[in-house]
């Protein structure tokens, strides 16, 4: 082979090799938000969850507009831990403080997932300072 053909070949197999890289970097990237954006999903479930339980009068099981007595996330659900997540519960008397723990790396690279949502009376929004 002459130089140019091993010079288009070299430049072809970096080009393949970086090529492969990125496309490593996106599918993991992309595989992250996606757990991320499912744990979300399941938090909000929980959230409307524990505001029908706030909303819902006492003598039917609920909190009778108070969350005073929701004290654990499995008055909200039978499975603490999902398939993407584990979540805890922490009452801080007039809103809900859930956390749920990811199973894979958040955006730093060592430590799991983790998004903190908070639940008020009648809305409720991600913490997203706490989040990882």
């Amino acid at each position: 082979m002459g130089a140019q053909q091993l010079l288009l070949l070299a430049l072809g197999l970096l080009i393949v090799g970086v090529a492969i890289a990125v496309g490593i970097f996106l599918f993991t990237d992309n595989a992250i938000q996606q757990t991320r954006d499912q744990i979300q999903n399941e938090m909000l479930q929980l959230s409307v969850r524990a505001r029908v339980y706030y909303r819902t009068p006492a003598n039917l099981g609920g909190g009778d507009y108070s969350f005073d007595n929701l004290t654990s996330i499995s008055q909200l659900t039978t499975q603490a831990a999902g398939i993407n997540a584990t979540y805890s519960l922490v009452n801080n008397g007039e809103f809900l403080t859930l956390t749920g723990t990811g199973r894979e790396t958040g955006a730093d690279g060592a430590t799991p997932i983790r998004i903190v949502m908070v639940i008020l009376r009648d809305s409720a929004y991600f913490d997203e300072s706490m989040n990882n």
